[in-house]
């Protein structure tokens, strides 16, 4: 971890690079305790938003897990069904309305 003086000091680098001085900011420079106030504060909405999706995820992951085992119940009702469907699949011919074209 760099030292709090070497962020600093490679922040007014970077300002005065190109035009060798100073530029004036356009933003006030925030106390230390206003910049850490701001990073508790966007870490904490993360972590708001980070168990908010946890919790998305979960739901999804119960009804997926719900779906899945319909989808199997149904599969198994198919095929207990499919040998029945197969027997009784005698050829009638077209239905009457189709011979009077």
């Amino acid at each position: 971890m760099l030292p709090c003086g070497s962020i600093t000091r490679g922040i007014q680098q970077a300002e005065t690079a190109g035009n060798g001085r100073n530029r004036q900011r356009e933003y006030p420079m925030k106390t230390l305790e206003e910049r850490i106030a701001q990073l508790e504060e966007t870490i904490y909405f993360q972590d708001q938003t980070i168990r908010q999706l946890n919790e998305a995820i979960t739901a999804q992951q119960f009804q997926m897990d719900e779906m899945e085992k319909l989808f199997i119940a149904m599969r198994a009702k198919l095929r207990t069904l499919a040998p029945l469907l197969d027997e009784g699949g005698t050829d009638d011919g077209p239905p009457p309305h189709y011979g009077s074209v």
